[in-house]
């Protein structure tokens, strides 16, 4: 058992590396926490010094709260809400896809904490399902990177977050990131809705990429509306297409078991 000051406990260490994130308790109000520490006489350790102390009093739904840091001669620690023990790749593998709609709610979210970020001055360098979490409320949580760790490309820049977020987007409605077609461009799935395509076309495009985040969330608000009712309608037909089975299906089984009963009588007799 490893204590950081008085007030934290540190249980369990779950990711090593250039800045350890420990599983740990905050004594003094009895709840759990996340503690990341890292050393600062590295360029890492100054890089997320001078991140997590610029970022302390950024607040977004999708960002982490950072509740505490601690400075000592060679370390600096920040505290942060415990993390959720499941990341949005594992969920996806679990579930294969996400509806056009959910997906569109997801990034919209994500991309709302990358603006914050990028209007305070800072990137997160390309976020990827790994790197999102999603709370019981079902609110996606960035969970690596900025506030409380390090960019996960240097140089990060807005227009990796962007791009990242088209990426995103693809996977969590097809299950595989764009590919790319003979001529060397972006291939977007069929799959995808019409009013979406336009919009992770400009996202993903290297001639004429959206200006800055808050642009390309507008768009993908624009089209939430269609997307929700493309879902009530597909939910519907998927209805009456498994009523209309169970109505076929009840004559069928009602014959076999007939045919069953006839010759069970059958072999009894003999």
């Amino acid at each position: 058992m490893v204590f950081l000051s008085k007030r934290y406990r540190m249980d369990k260490k779950i990711e090593d590396g250039a800045v350890e994130s420990w599983n740990g308790l905050d004594l003094t109000l009895d709840r759990p926490v996340t503690i990341r520490i890292t050393d600062i006489e590295t360029e890492i350790g100054q890089r997320v010094r001078m991140q997590a102390q610029a970022l302390s009093r950024l607040e977004h739904p999708s960002l982490l709260h950072i509740y505490d840091s601690i400075s000592t001669s060679t370390q600096f620690a920040i505290i942060t809400e415990s993390l959720p023990s499941r990341n949005l790749a594992q969920d996806l593998q679990e579930r294969g896809r996400f509806s056009a709609y959910e997906a569109v709610q997801i990034v919209i979210q994500v991309g709302e904490g990358l603006a914050s970020l990028h209007q305070a001055g800072f990137a997160h360098g390309g976020v990827e399902a790994h790197h999102i979490s999603l709370r019981e409320d079902r609110t996606p949580l960035i969970t690596v990177g900025p506030p409380t760790g390090d960019a996960v490309k240097i140089p990060a820049r807005p227009s990796n977050d962007i791009s990242s977020l088209g990426r995103l987007c693809h996977l969590l409605i097809v299950g595989t990131t764009p590919t790319i077609d003979v001529h060397g461009r972006i291939a977007i799935h069929p799959t995808i809705p019409s009013s979406l395509r336009p919009i992770l076309e400009k996202a993903l495009s290297d001639q004429a990429p959206w200006n800055n985040s808050f642009a390309m969330i507008l768009a993908f608000q624009s089209v939430v509306h269609e997307l929700k009712t493309l879902e009530f309608q597909a939910g519907i037909a998927k209805a009456s297409y498994l009523e209309s089975e169970k109505t076929w299906f009840a004559p069928i089984f009602a014959i076999l078991s007939a045919a069953v009963l006839i010759i069970g009588i059958g072999l009894l007799l003999a």
